[in-house]
């Protein structure tokens, strides 16, 4: 949980897919899929060739059905998506890396320069 200033958050995120070249195809895919998505939103980490799925919730008011709605909602997005990411932009899905892989990607850490695009309170 991380704070902000509309309040604490929480993450609720998966890593889909790793070894994932990047390609403007693959930012085509990631953001206009997004449109479709009734939770969570798809980005890249270059560091790690990663496409994560990821949603927030305000942690001041998130309450128990709320929380397991959305991580039911991520898990079941990740698994339906992840097989057509990999076999339309090569790499490979979270699940088939190797556990020491697996074990090393986190979360990226935001730029040390620039604030969260959050921080200042604009909608």
């Amino acid at each position: 949980m991380t704070g902000s200033p509309v309040g604490p958050h929480v993450g609720v995120f998966s890593v889909t897919n790793l070894d994932v070249p990047f390609t403007t195809e693959l930012a085509h895919y990631l953001l206009t899929t997004n449109h479709t998505l009734g939770f969570g939103a798809f980005s890249y980490d270059p560091a790690h060739q990663a496409v994560w799925l990821r949603h927030t919730l305000l942690g001041s008011t998130l309450d128990l059905p709320e929380l397991q709605t959305a991580v039911i909602a991520i898990a079941t997005t990740a698994a339906r998506l992840d097989h057509q990411i990999r076999d339309r932009f090569g790499g490979r899905t979270f699940q088939e890396a190797p556990s020491e892989l697996q074990r090393r990607v986190e979360p990226p850490e935001p730029d040390g320069d620039r604030p969260p695009p959050n921080a200042r309170g604009y909608l």
